[in-house]
């Protein structure tokens, strides 16, 4: 854990913030993004962003 540190600019005390909280939560994995980026990878690998793929996208992200 990064201690708070006199130096930081404020966007790097809020990320250091964020991460902690993020790794302080529960089942979460810590690459959460990266496997979720590669799993909408696979779901759309040409990235066709057609209005079929549309309109599940807003499902999973609410999921």
């Amino acid at each position: 854990m990064v201690q708070p540190d006199a130096s930081m600019s404020t966007e790097v005390q809020e990320l250091v913030d964020g991460v902690a909280s993020w790794r302080s939560r529960g089942p979460w994995p810590a690459d959460f993004h990266n496997s979720d980026y590669e799993r909408r990878s696979r779901e759309n690998p040409h990235g066709n962003f057609t209005l079929d793929w549309w309109r599940s996208f807003p499902k999973t992200l609410q999921a």
